[in-house]
């Protein structure tokens, strides 16, 4: 059997057009159509067969060829076939589910009457219902009494429901650029921007002569730019090694290397500034190399006589196998009691660089000072930057005349006898020179001071007070430009290559990328499992799979694996959706792990326009929905690992499909406990889990192997037996690495080298070594601080928690330190490096425990009482109000103290006491959504909610931000529209008395400075007071919305997705009205402002999609392809000017009151048109056959530039209307004009054009005319591509949008790019800017980014940003910038927003 059909479209396509040099129809040549533009369609015809599936096949009607015809006649027909139309393979029911855009008439087989065919009546009722809703513009809905040869619609009764309507299309994902796709479909090569806003200076000093100098750089000097550094948004540290350090601890050589590991550091991760060097008249005591190498060795014995000497020497240096290579190392000073005292260390230290400096000669360069080694280090360091250098030098005058002092010693380096060290003094001046050399001796703040009994004393001598105060304010000075430089630069590079989707989401891919990207290679055998995961994801299975193993088995290294395989094992094409649930992850709740997955798969999947509510039954809903979307073009491979017992960190997968939809794989990878536990695993079949065995210990071995490696150690033979015993009785990859990192530190001839036999034992024996070095009330607060912190700690958030700390202050005897030596820290922690994780996050740089397994570990160890763990809460707690209370808004720390503050409240007070005072406060609410904690604060509030349900305030305060959680997590600056905006009808109510919290934070939104906007029209989406009859109301829609997601999808009142408002025009003159236009329905309207009505409405209009103003009565509108001139006050048409527009340039303006200007439809002439007669009166031509592809005319309608696009190097072509002539040709050699990407001022004095170098079509240049001279005014540099452009000659500035999102405001007077705009996630292809010159709207119309922006381009700020519920279709900021309209998807009316903005709009600088 079969079936046949006709079809012909009357939805447009992009794919056809019309438009030829020569005025012939074609299809267009690649040319997008202007927004809005429906191109003509030429008719086809689709024949199909088969009854549950069909190929259809597109005939060109004009022909009656089919394009595609039987193998047998292409030969025949191989030139005369025309181009491809289109393919396709449908389901009988996915043509059904287009009838509603096409009209089809169906041949039915007369043996098969109960197929559900269409029938032509149904077609001609559809083509009527089309034609009713405005689908056809040109079309007439019929009547049923229409006379006689008019066709019929056999239409079904009125009541019957809309047919369904056709699933979204997915994404394209090439609208974003190649490294975004591979981190949205989980790719393990996607480059990534973790590194942290960390600007960390080391300072290099002689640790004696410094005193006083790094005094005033810790307590003035880095204070300063600590707040200097948190309003651009970094950290600032200032790394002092020798702060509250004692004399032995400066001459150990341990101490040494502790300390040019934390100078390695700051090189490696600091984005500004890295050293600042201290130069005084002191080189220092030289230091004992901490290894020698073999060769060196043999000769200085066999270059001693001295039988006495030989045997100290051996005694101290002993050859270290385990080191690769071997070498001689240094062995820690010890006694039979244990260490020596500090004379008899000196002593020691004496006797071997007494026995080194007679027998090794300079060139072995062993023998240096702790300050020579500093800079040797600093000055091979690959990461040197010049330019991120300060240095002073400082000298004492007449230090010499006086060596008799006793103080004189510690400025001076003096022998034992009293004269001055001259071998000293000359390494010194080396090193000065050396530097001098690295760095620049301008940069060098050379300092001369005279010298005082008391050494440096400020208190007595005011010529030191001022050279202190001389260094602050240089230093300070220095940093800071430092600190300018590096940061702009970092934020460029930053978006350049920073994800153009949400922060959050952003982050959390990124952050997935790098751990897979690093782990993976660490990830050995397990062969089997790999096979048999590899077996099952190809099988394409409908239930999850489930792997479980034992804590420390190679979880986590299985997931990094898996992700990498997944194109091998699957295809190219496949997405992988990896998210792990592991202690101090963004994914505390269930609900920040739904939103995460349900962000990710929206882009994915679509359609990008879908709100996301951040509620636990949306959510749930919002992901079966994506999970619908998959293709077997785009599989889907969900991976979820880590902690599946629920609460705090953990996550009980409960929505989860037990079935999976079509084209989805889903993999589990948990601890096997939880498999006992977690309900979602009890209720799957045996045959969905496998067992992840422990390892081999060969393979654990090999996993040491290549730590040992990678740290340059080995290990002696007996050793390698006891390590490999150990690894037989826990063959874990867990115990592997951490045994091998606790192995580096042994020495070949170490007798007692043993390991315990399970982790826990590992763990306590690692502990009771850093207690008995660092201390056990240190080690046991870091610890406990490190636990009890929700997200991680930072090192400044350590030191600020030990502080506070009375029993890590308080020493044997009982008297207190100032403070916690920054270096007895650093070194603690460096220590503590196997057993934590260090990642990025918001920027800073957080250390939580590596696994559950080992926090668990350091809980039973040090937090067994109740006690213990609420005073490390209290102490969290305590340290973070005083953080937000004193720091400023733009710190860093503020933003992580915002969100670990409720949270130790709650551990210590209870729910009830976070509730009210942070959750239901506007202040610090208001702070903590600005900060960029969105949706942690939305997850705690609901979790808050669902703990306190009688809590009415706390249950509407989560309604409305469930409804605004998208907004806010994408500019918490939002927040004050959205409280007012969403609680209006519940503050009408007489229900408001039972919300007294929520009536105070409406009158502090309704208040508030922060307030952006505000309206007289409600547009957001009202919150229905909890257990109301509308809230009920609201969740039954969204029930039945989730029940028929998949075609007839649930729509609220009043509102479709249709757009109603397709473009917003202002009115000339006339400030308080503006025009819009509706494709969709052929309409204009003039509308009041103020009002939001429409006091006029033309209708009948053919597809409106550009108006210009005449005046502020008349207006030429582009209807299709021709101009009209329309009367706004009559409300009708006045005249149809002659000729036909060009299909993809459509391009128009007003020269004067009679006359507008327009590209012809061949683009070869520009025509001055009579608006009154419609006749074309004067015509500019650039040249036969030479082609226009642009149209600038000033506001003043005095000047027209064009684009030519037929010579090379492309011109702008410059006329004044006024005199009709060309008065210039503007061309630059090697260079080529995007004439289409260009901008003019409104007197037309300047003119901007994107522009590109021919030899180098990478650089992006915007090239800036004076039209009054001809002459080049101005060459832009964006350093990225352009793709929106306006100028302002009010405010002399360019405004450019740029590929990367970024807005770039640039004057026009310096050339200099005067600020760089972040706010917008994808390019913005809309600028408008206000007449007054100051504000500029931006927008999205891809709906990409679903914000619009106004930003005072004068002092680059963001004076409003918002999101709506619905996707904006058009937006316009009107003359004065103080008001922008709107217009929604969706909706009828306008919504005009005045700006609440303390900044000025009529005064420029």
């Amino acid at each position: 059997m079969g079936i046949g059909c006709s079809v012909r479209s009357s939805v447009p396509s992009a794919e056809f057009g019309e438009d030829s040099h020569d005025g012939l129809r074609a299809p267009s040549s690649g040319a997008s159509p202007q927004v809005g533009q429906r191109p003509r369609l030429r008719p086809h015809r689709i024949s199909a067969t088969s009854s549950s599936s069909v190929a259809v096949t597109l005939y060109d009607l004009g022909t009656g060829d089919d394009p595609f015809p039987p193998e047998s006649q292409q030969s025949s027909q191989a030139e005369e076939t025309p181009p491809i139309v289109r393919r396709l393979t449908l389901t009988t029911v996915e043509i059904t589910s287009h009838i509603q855009t096409t009209e089809v008439t169906v041949a039915q087989p007369r043996e098969q009457p109960s197929q559900g065919v269409t029938t032509s009546k149904q077609s001609d009722s559809q083509k009527a219902s089309q034609d009713a809703t405005g689908q056809n513009p040109t079309s007439q809905p019929q009547s049923q009494d229409a006379p006689a040869g008019v066709k019929q619609p056999a239409v079904a009764p009125p009541t019957q429901p809309r047919p369904p309507k056709p699933p979204p299309a997915l994404p394209d994902l090439r609208d974003f650029s190649e490294n975004e796709r591979k981190l949205l479909c989980g790719r393990v090569d996607a480059d990534v921007n973790l590194r942290p806003k960390l600007i960390r200076v080391y300072v290099v000093s002689c640790a004696e002569d410094s005193i006083q100098e790094r005094a005033v750089l810790r307590e003035r000097v880095s204070p300063a730019l600590k707040h200097h550094c948190g309003m651009l948004g970094y950290q600032f540290e200032l790394v002092d090694m020798y702060e509250g350090v004692s004399d032995r601890e400066v001459n150990d050589p341990e101490f040494l290397q502790a300390a040019l590991r934390e100078m390695d550091m700051c090189m490696e991760t600091s984005i500004g500034p890295q050293l600042m060097i201290l130069f005084g008249q002191k080189y220092g005591k030289l230091m004992c190399p901490t290894s020698i190498p073999p060769e060196t060795f043999d000769k200085l014995l066999a270059a001693m006589d001295s039988r006495e000497d030989k045997e100290t020497l051996c005694t101290y240096y002993h050859l270290d196998n385990n080191s690769a290579p071997p070498t001689y190392k240094l062995q820690p000073i010890r006694c039979e009691e244990g260490k020596l005292k500090s004379s008899d260390w000196l002593t020691v230290q004496d006797q071997l660089l007494r026995i080194l400096e007679e027998r090794l000669d300079e060139e072995s360069n062993l023998l240096k000072s702790a300050l020579d080694h500093q800079l040797c280090r600093a000055f091979s360091h690959p990461r040197l930057q010049a330019g991120q250098v300060t240095w002073f030098t400082r000298r004492l005058l007449e230090l010499e005349a006086h060596l008799a002092d006793p103080l004189a010693p510690h400025f001076l380096d003096i022998l034992p006898g009293g004269a001055v060290n001259t071998a000293a003094q000359q390494r010194l001046e080396g090193l000065v020179e050396r530097t001098t050399s690295q760095l620049s001796e301008a940069t060098c703040m050379a300092n001369n001071i005279p010298w005082e009994g008391g050494g440096i004393d400020p208190q007595a001598n005011p010529a030191h007070q001022e050279y202190l105060d001389c260094l602050q304010t240089r230093c300070q000075a220095d940093l800071m430009a430092m600190v300018d430089r590096a940061v702009t630069e970092a934020q460029g590079e930053e978006q350049d290559h920073k994800p153009r989707f949400g922060k959050t989401l952003s982050l959390e891919l990124q952050h997935q990328a790098d751990f897979c990207r690093t782990t993976s290679p660490t990830f050995h055998g397990q062969d089997k499992l790999l096979n048999a995961i590899g077996s099952h994801l190809r099988a394409e299975n409908t239930l999850p799979l489930v792997i479980h193993g034992a804590d420390g088995c190679g979880k986590s290294a299985l997931v990094a694996k898996i992700v990498e395989l997944v194109p091998e094992w699957q295809t190219e094409q496949t997405v992988c959706v990896y998210r792990a649930v592991r202690p101090g992850t963004s994914h505390s709740s269930e609900e920040q792990l739904l939103w995460g997955l349900c962000e990710q798969l929206r882009l994915l999947y679509g359609p990008s326009t879908r709100k996301i509510q951040m509620e636990i039954d949306s959510l749930v809903q919002d992901f079966q929905y994506f999970l619908s979307r998959a293709t077997s073009d785009r599989p889907l491979l969900l991976l979820l690992e880590g902690q599946l017992q629920g609460g705090e960190g953990g996550t009980s997968l409960v929505w989860l499909p037990t079935s999976l939809p079509p084209n989805v794989s889903m993999v589990l990878i948990v601890k096997t406990t939880d498999t006992e536990t977690a309900p979602f695993l009890k209720s799957l079949p045996p045959d969905c889990f496998m067992e992840m065995s422990t390892l081999p210990p060969d393979e654990c071995m090999a996993i040491a192997d290549q730590l040992l490696k990678n740290n340059q150690r080995t290990l002696s033979p007996n050793q390698r037996d006891t390590f490999q015993a150990a690894i037989e009785k826990c063959p874990l990859p867990l115990y592997a690495s951490i045994a091998a990192q606790l192995c580096t530190a042994w020495k070949s001839d170490d007798v007692d080298s043993s390991l315990p036999q399970d982790v826990v034992g590992l763990v306590n024996s690692m502990l009771d070594r850093l207690e008995a070095k660092h201390g056990a009330e240190l080690v046991s607060a870091v610890a406990r601080y490190v636990t009890v912190a929700r997200h991680g700690l930072t090192e400044s958030a350590l030191f600020g928690l030990l502080l506070q700390n009375s029993e890590v202050l308080r020493l044997n005897k009982g008297t207190e330190l100032h403070g916690v030596p920054q270096s007895t820290v650093l070194r603690l922690l460096r220590d503590l490096t196997p057993l934590l994780s260090i990642r990025v996050q918001e920027s800073l740089v957080l250390r939580t425990w590596r696994s559950h397994s080992i926090a668990d570990i350091i809980v039973r160890r040090y937090m067994g009482t109740k006690d213990d763990v609420r005073t490390a809460h209290v102490h969290m707690k305590e340290f973070c109000s005083r953080m937000v209370a004193t720091e400023q808004e733009a710190g860093l720390h503020t933003h992580w103290g915002l969100v670990e503050l409720p949270y130790h409240t709650f551990q210590t007070e209870g729910h009830h006491r976070a509730i009210a005072e942070y959750f239901l406060k506007f202040d610090w609410l208001q702070k903590a959504l600005v900060a960029g904690n969105a949706i942690q604060i939305v997850s705690d509030v609901n979790m808050a909610a669902r703990a306190n349900p009688d809590n009415g305030d706390l249950c509407l305060l989560s309604a409305l931000l469930q409804e605004s959680a998208a907004a806010l997590s994408y500019d918490g600056r939002q927040f004050c529209v959205h409280v007012v905006e969403r609680l209006v009808d519940v503050m009408k109510s007489a229900a408001k008395d039972r919300f007294p919290a929520m009536c105070n934070m409406f009158k502090s939104a309704s208040s508030s400075a922060n307030r952006q906007f505000t309206t007289s029209k409600v547009f957001l989406k009202q919150v229905a007071p909890p257990g109301s009859s509308s809230e009920k109301s609201r969740k039954r829609i969204a029930s039945e919305k989730a029940e028929g997601e998949v075609g007839n999808s649930v729509e609220p009142e009043g509102e479709t997705d249709c757009d109603f408002l397709t473009g917003l025009f202002v009115v000339k003159d006339d400030p308080d009205h503006v025009i819009s236009v509706s494709v969709e329905t052929g309409e204009i309207r003039l509308w009041d402002v103020h009002m939001q009505t429409p006091v006029q409405v033309i209708l009948g209009v053919d597809q409106p999609r550009q108006v210009c103003c005449i005046n502020a009565r008349h207006i030429v509108v582009l209807c299709n392809r021709q101009l009209q001139v329309y009367d706004l006050e009559a409300g009708k048409l006045e005249t149809t000017l002659k000729g036909i527009m060009n299909a993809t340039m459509p391009y128009f303006g007003i020269h004067d009151s009679d006359h507008v200007v327009a590209l012809s439809r061949n683009r070869m002439y520009v025509n001055v048109i009579n608006v009154t007669s419609g006749d074309v009166v004067s015509t500019f031509k650039a040249g036969e056959d030479r082609f226009l592809n642009s149209l600038l005319i000033s506001s003043n309608g005095e000047t027209v530039v064009c684009g030519d696009e037929t010579q090379k190097p492309s011109p702008l072509l410059v006329w004044d209307l006024i005199n009709r002539k060309l008065v210039h040709d503007l061309r630059i050699m090697g260079h080529e004009f995007n004439a289409r990407l260009s901008a003019i001022t409104n007197n037309g004095k300047y003119v901007a054009s994107s522009c590109k170098e021919l030899i180098d079509p990478d650089v992006c240049l915007v090239i800036v005319y004076d039209l009054k001279t001809g002459q080049l005014f101005k060459k832009l540099k964006p350093g990225t591509p352009v793709v929106s452009l306006a100028l302002s000659e009010e405010s002399m500035s360019a405004v450019l949008g740029c590929e990367n999102g970024l807005v770039q405001v640039w004057d026009l007077q310096t050339g200099a790019c005067r600020h760089v705009l972040d706010g917008h996630t994808h390019p913005v292809n809309t600028l408008q800017l206000a007449d007054e010159g100051r504000r500029c709207l931006t927008f999205d119309p891809s709906h990409h980014d679903l914000s619009i922006r106004v930003w005072d381009i004068v002092e680059g700020q963001c004076l409003a940003v918002l999101t709506p519920d619905q996707p904006i279709n058009c937006c316009q900021i009107l003359a004065d910038g103080e008001r922008v309209v709107i217009g929604l998807q969706g909706r009828h009316d306008i919504i005009t927003l005045e700006l609440l903005s303390s900044t000025s709009s009529n005064q420029l600088e």
